[in-house]
């Protein structure tokens, strides 16, 4: 057996076995190491510095530090240790972070185990982030992790099984739609249009030089970027492969790394959907879930499609949510009821209507008014939310069960894509129940 069959068969025992299995593959002590992490966990008062360490520092990446760097004392964070497998961005990063005690790292288990990191942020691609994310909860850190949760479907419930049951870590999801205001002025309207029947909403871009083609850097080679890291071919996370700068730099376009439109884009559109109707409430899964589309632009050799449609039918509803990179305009936002229909902007801010449809328009008067205004981009109030809930052990806008409860369309839309497909899935279990016997 290769080394690549070995990795790809170990990943298969490891999300067929469950949570025991998973936790072994991280560390074979796993439980005694999270005990030790979180008995020698700083306590963070209201009035202690939080120190942070960023795993992943690309474009996203590098933002988010940056802002903290900005904040640090209107925040009382700093930054105290960065990790990169490219030494190039590693390198910038540490100059950046302002503190010459900071410490730099390519393998990120390096950093989780510096004592003098309190709080995670992770900015990788998104084959990593499951992985990530039970490696810091072990080490007893808290974490904001960019959206998605993750890349696959077993993964999603790994991590929220181990959260539900084995951390009290802070974890706050890096989909910064959910702290904006707007979605809970909508649920307290919802009631207004009666029974929810069905919403739609979309994320459109026209991008003629084809979506997620970053700047190769011609400093990346072979030697500067530790590649295997990168993979993941120690826990069997992508197929090993020689060095590929177009792979590296350009990893959206690629299933073994990404999901494309609907990881990237339409997670943002289910979340807002899931915080309108449920507020802070823990959303219910879907029982069904389908998805088409194709590339129809770019031959430019990326995987994903260019256009994807997904619809996700709950037990008392339905979503439809449409992402393009070919074609800017989008299906206006709405949400339909028996009674009415609230209409709103996709964005932050901008108006929210209520119009009763034509059998009830006795029933109550149109409504217009303003969103709540938010007055700065939407990262930011996330960002420090997250920091607030590090001080407060409180629950941040973008708790777990949010987090896997929008993660379970997205990855399995993915698979009736690729597999032409309708996916049914146990709305109580979370089991995914036509599943065929072959699926990794």
């Amino acid at each position: 057996m290769s080394e690549t069959q070995a990795t790809t068969a170990s990943r298969r025992r490891f999300l067929s076995t469950g949570l025991a299995a998973g936790a072994a593959a991280l560390t074979v002590d796993w439980r005694s190491r999270r005990a030790f992490a979180q008995a020698n966990a700083r306590v963070i008062g209201a009035n202690d510095r939080i120190n942070m360490g960023f795993i992943g520092l690309g474009n996203m990446g590098l933002a988010h530090m940056g802002y903290f760097v900005k904040n640090a004392d209107a925040l009382n964070v700093a930054v105290t240790a960065v990790c990169d497998v490219f030494d190039k961005r590693r390198d910038l990063a540490l100059e950046r972070t302002e503190n010459p005690a900071a410490k730099a790292y390519t393998d990120y288990r390096e950093l989780l185990a510096d004592p003098n990191v309190d709080a995670v942020l992770v900015a990788t691609p998104e084959h990593w982030h499951a992985q990530m994310f039970m490696d810091t909860m072990v080490a007893g850190k808290d974490l904001y992790l960019e959206k998605p949760l993750c890349l696959h479907f077993d993964d999603a419930k790994r991590c929220y099984d181990f959260y539900q049951n084995h951390t009290d870590r802070v974890f706050q999801l890096g989909n910064q739609n959910c702290s904006d205001p707007k979605w809970l002025r909508i649920h307290e309207l919802l009631p207004t249009i009666g029974t929810l029947v069905w919403s739609q909403n979309s994320y459109c871009r026209n991008t003629p030089t084809g979506e997620w083609n970053s700047r190769i850097d011609p400093d990346a080679n072979a030697q500067s970027v530790n590649w295997p890291l990168f993979l993941g071919t120690e826990y069997g996370l992508a197929p090993d492969r020689p060095w590929d700068a177009e792979r590296f730099h350009r990893w959206r376009k690629y299933w073994d790394y990404s999901s494309g439109i609907s990881g990237d884009l339409l997670a943002h559109r289910i979340y807002a959907f899931l915080k309108a109707f449920y507020g802070n409430e823990a959303p219910p899964l879907p029982h069904r879930v389908t998805a088409n589309g194709g590339n129809y632009v770019q031959q430019d050799g990326r995987e994903v499609p260019d256009t994807f449609l997904m619809t996700v039918d709950y037990d008392d509803h339905t979503i439809f949510l449409a992402g393009s990179t070919e074609n800017e305009l989008g299906v206006p936002p709405v949400i339909r009821g028996q009674m009415g229909v609230i209409e709103f902007t996709a964005e932050a801010g901008g108006r929210i209507t209520v119009n009763p449809q034509r059998p009830f328009a006795e029933e109550f008067d149109p409504i217009v008014e303003d969103a709540p205004q938010v007055t700065a981009a939407l990262h930011e109030p996330h960002r420090d939310n997250f920091i607030h809930c590090v001080r407060t052990r409180e629950t941040p806008n973008s708790p777990m069960d949010l987090a896997y409860a929008g993660m379970v369309p997205l990855a399995l839309a993915d698979v009736a894509y690729r597999q032409s497909t309708t996916v049914n899935i146990d709305t109580v279990t979370g089991e995914w129940l036509n599943r065929p016997a072959t699926t990794k």
